[in-house]
């Protein structure tokens, strides 16, 4: 059973930081106002919030399409990756540094 757990958080652990590689600091103004949604974009892909959801669109060829979502959300993805730190010495054992 343990094999699995790493196995989960590895490939998981694999797909946030391929996701945020290339990101850049992103200059997004995503802030939900009283009734005023502001939309973030990128290339041909965009995002905004409303009631508490996230929306993405992105499109293109793959990599541009990767490169998107990632740009585009950014801080949910610093913030898995905190949780995945915590998340990974609380069910293998092993810190987050062992594993990168």
């Amino acid at each position: 059973m343990e094999k699995k757990s790493f196995l989960k958080v590895a490939v998981i652990s694999v797909l946030v930081l391929g996701l945020a590689v290339g990101i850049c600091s992103a200059e997004m103004q995503t802030v939900s106002k009283e009734g005023v949604i502001e939309t973030a974009s990128y290339g041909n892909g965009y995002r905004f919030d409303k009631n508490g959801w996230i929306y993405v669109h992105i499109e293109g060829a793959p990599y541009e399409r990767g490169f998107q979502h990632g740009y585009l959300v950014a801080p949910e993805l610093e913030e898995i990756i905190e949780s995945m730190k915590y998340l990974t010495y609380w069910d293998i054992g092993k810190k987050w540094d062992f594993f990168c």
